[in-house]
């Protein structure tokens, strides 16, 4: 199978994950808890992940 053949379906999830605000809410509450450990809270308003 082609990279092209699965890359729709992965649009699709995130897009979906995206749109969903309980989903969103969640997924980036995760990535912000693992990226942002042990790191000060610093940057600009509204310059969020």
């Amino acid at each position: 199978m082609a990279v092209r053949d699965e890359l729709p379906p992965i649009l699709n999830a995130l897009l979906h994950i995206y749109v969903t605000a309980e989903l969103n809410e969640e997924i980036f509450w995760i990535l912000e808890a693992k990226v942002q450990v042990g790191k000060k809270k610093t940057g600009r308003y509204g310059m969020d992940l």
